[in-house]
């Protein structure tokens, strides 16, 4: 599958993670990075990863949920992921708040994208 030609670069990596997130049942396209998945329980209300990524998966997919996208600033990670954006969804957990949860491309493949959740905490 090719990408359409009047795409910016923001509008293929939106793309690219939203397929990522949609194939999350059938590759491992969208997993947690394991130092994230370690503190995502105490950070966001007690709720276990899978359950995070589950309730991440159903907001954008069923939900209508926006993904956003960021170029990343912070000195720190320049040049240390594949690219140098990132991405964001924050879904409503019922009774307890808002989980922000931070997302990484990790592969651009056209046909099996990898996403990576690489924080995941109470938003605020």
């Amino acid at each position: 599958m090719s990408a359409p030609s009047d795409e910016t670069e923001q509008e293929r990596l939106l793309r690219l993670v939203r397929k990522a997130i949609e194939n999350h049942e059938t590759t491992p396209c969208f997993e947690w990075e394991g130092r994230a998945a370690r503190t995502a329980r105490s950070r966001c209300f007690g709720i276990e990863p899978r359950e995070l990524k589950r309730m991440a998966v159903e907001h954008v997919l069923k939900d209508g949920g926006r993904i956003k996208v960021a170029h990343e600033r912070d000195e720190e990670w320049l040049g240390k992921r594949k690219f140098d954006h990132w991405f964001s969804v924050c879904f409503p957990v019922e009774d307890a708040g808002s989980v922000f949860m931070k997302l990484a491309l990790n592969c651009d493949d056209e046909d099996y994208p990898e996403v990576l959740i690489i924080g995941a905490h109470e938003s605020l």
